[in-house]
């Protein structure tokens, strides 16, 4: 019987935390009718994390290997090639699952579909776990008709100042597996891998992204290890992304990018003369081809004095409407 959900995990040099990702999604509580298979994708030759795969005795368990490392994305994208599921998730090697993820997902999926939605893209709130504390994110699901951009980036408000009152990230994700095979996720990209693929999947007929903000937490997300900002402060690559997809984007959005995942990394660069001087050059930009609002202004001054520390774990209100 083929399953219902093909689970993609890529992975490399993450033998415990790979295994651990692995058992959270074959250990999912799925009505009986429907199943899951998980497709662990080794990014290159990575033996210890073969040996403790090889630990799961699991025949809803596949393990492909990749002959040279090529990254994350080639990874993703090799593992959407071989689903055999209707649906498709994805889950990072170093996050987690609730046992009811899928189910919620696949419930809220199907009744979509029932109404008329072609391609429904259903994300989750996620514990987003750093090594001082746990928050819920986020405070709001999309609402009808936003487009993505705008959800992830246009601030209304004084909780959108703040990290996590918007979030779309892959390990909430679960979309049918053909539209994710027919729009992969782009190869070489250090950074924003995750928005440059929704707004693609934005521009294809009938995507409609949702969030069920009643079911409370369905993943953890870690933020710690490779997910922190690099001490480099490479922000100027944030900003080329930006004005790449400017039209996608919007005004309003593309101001509320560089206050926001541009803004962060500049906030993280060593020296004072540098970070004044990037964040200088964000502000101009924000004015010269965006449209920033009084929220955008408060992010990034909040960016800019290192005050985005006070990270609130705001409980969602059952609609998922703003407070």
């Amino acid at each position: 019987m083929m399953p219902t959900v093909s689970v993609i995990i890529p992975t490399r040099g993450r033998p415990k935390q790979v295994c651990a990702a692995v058992a959270s999604a074959l250990d999912q509580q799925l009505p009986e009718e429907d199943s899951v298979e998980v497709v662990v994708v080794q990014d290159g030759t990575d033996p210890e994390t073969a040996e403790a795969l090889n630990t799961f005795q699991s025949e809803r368990l596949r393990v492909l290997l990749l002959p040279r490392q090529r990254g994350h994305a080639t990874a993703r994208n090799e593992g959407i090639r071989q689903a055999q599921g209707q649906w498709c998730a994805f889950l990072d090697d170093d996050d987690t699952w609730m046992p009811a993820k899928l189910a919620k997902q696949l419930e809220v999926a199907k009744q979509l579909v029932d109404d008329g939605v072609m391609h429904p893209v259903v994300g989750c709130v996620v514990l987003a776990v750093t090594e001082q504390r746990e928050m819920q994110w986020p405070s709001r699901a999309p609402v009808l008709d936003e487009e993505i951009s705008s959800y992830l980036y246009t601030r209304r408000g004084w909780r959108s100042v703040l990290s996590g009152h918007t979030l779309m990230q892959t390990s909430m994700v679960m979309l049918p597996t053909a539209l994710a095979k027919s729009i992969s996720f782009r190869g070489g990209m250090r950074r924003h891998a995750d928005p440059d693929w929704f707004l693609r999947l934005q521009l294809a007929k009938g995507v409609r992204f949702v969030i069920p903000m009643d079911a409370g937490p369905l993943a953890r997300w870690n933020l710690g290890g490779n997910h922190r900002v690099s001490a480099s402060g490479d922000w100027r690559y944030s900003l080329v992304w930006a004005r790449k997809h400017a039209n996608e984007l919007g005004p309003r959005a593309f101001a509320g990018f560089l206050s926001g995942p541009a803004a962060h990394i500049a906030s993280g660069m060593p020296g004072g003369p540098a970070r004044r001087r990037a964040f200088r050059v964000l502000l101009r930009e924000m004015f010269e081809l965006g449209e920033p609002s009084f929220w955008d202004l408060m992010a990034l001054a909040v960016k800019y004095t290192r005050l985005q520390s006070w990270r609130t774990c705001w409980k969602p209100s059952k609609s998922g409407s703003k407070g």
